[in-house]
């Protein structure tokens, strides 16, 4: 049993009413096939007056001794609003 875990926070100010970014992770096995594990989804962040962690929790059973973590954004390249930060990432 394996456990990534994540913070992460839109950065930017309320009142600016840019795209608002969601976040999607991804963990694939590096074996045969590179299956997905596990996915889990921020949802649209909102623009908050202050710095808001959200935590990701990825739980999963891998086959093997590593895996790929793959994260995407919702938010198209040059819309604006892609602006947020990752902290204190763990595996267990």
């Amino acid at each position: 049993y394996c456990r990534i875990t994540l913070y992460v926070a839109n950065i930017v100010v309320s009142g600016m009413n840019l795209a608002r970014p969601g976040l999607t992770f991804d963990v694939y096995s590096t074996g045969s096939g590179t299956p997905l594990l596990t996915r889990v989804g921020t949802g649209p962040m909102s623009e908050r007056s202050s710095l808001t962690w959200q935590r990701v929790d990825l739980s999963f059973v891998a086959a093997t001794s590593s895996v790929n973590l793959v994260m995407r954004s919702n938010v198209a390249s040059g819309s604006g609003g892609v602006d947020f930060v990752l902290d204190d990432i763990q595996s267990r």
